[in-house]
Order: C-alpha cells, then structure tokens, then sequence
C-alpha cells in the first residue's frame, strides 16, 4: 500500500503513450489530455515516410497548450531521415497539468510522418490522481 506520493504505483510505474503524426506543412497532431497532472519524460520518434525536406524543414515540435498559453519541450530534426530511424529527446521532466494538452506541430515539409513515444507518469508533488 502506498504511503505517499513518491511511493504511489503512479509515480513509480513510468507509462507509454504514442501516437502517429499527421503529414502536412504546419499540421498538427493531438495526443493527449489527461485527468491528472503528469509529468512527461522522455519523448521519441520512428520515421514512417521519409520527408523531402532537408534539417529543419521536416521536424516535429513536442508542445504543451495550458490555457493560452504555449511551450514546446524540444524538437526532432528529421530532415530526410529513411524510414525506421529513430530520433530521441533527452528526459525534458516537464510538468502538464491537468487540462493541458500534448501536442505535436510539424515543420514545413508536407509528406514526413512520424510514430511517436512518450514516457510519462503521474506528477508526485501534486498528487491529483488521488488516495487509496
């Protein structure tokens, strides 16, 4: 039984979420929002279609919406990447709370698509994923 917020299963069980991301200059994709304040780890990406863009212009933006406001946590540089090769972000430990929405923003390449892994698990200093 746990006996508190650093020893509860939801901060100590990470948890995977992913995602495929839309093609598209600028196009957005939703992951998630989620009922209780998370924080997200480490974030990843496995191309599925290889851009045309080179460097930045097919890249992928982790960002975060609280409210009005947005902050993004890194950035995949893809650019023409082949199929299956995978870009990792180092552990950005960022808090999104409950009602914020992850969200990915693509570059300006129109054809790159990507699989998406992220590695969160429930914030333990606010706890709002309640007591046993």
């Amino acid at each position: 039984m746990a006996q508190g917020n650093y020893d509860h299963p939801s901060y100590i069980t990470r948890q995977m979420n992913d995602c495929i991301t839309v093609a598209g200059a600028s196009g957005t994709t939703v992951l998630a929002a989620y009922p209780m304040d998370v924080n997200i780890r480490r974030l990843s990406a496995a191309v599925l279609t290889a851009g045309t863009s080179a460097g930045a212009g097919n890249a992928i933006y982790p960002m975060i919406l609280n409210g009005t406001t947005t902050s993004t946590l890194g950035t995949f540089t893809l650019g023409t990447l082949t199929a299956n090769s995978v870009v990792q972000l180092p552990d950005v430990n960022t808090l999104l709370p409950t009602g914020s929405i992850l969200f990915f923003k693509n570059g300006t390449d129109a054809t790159g698509k990507a699989a998406l892994g992220i590695e969160l698990h429930g914030n333990p200093l606010t706890g709002t994923w309640g007591t046993p």
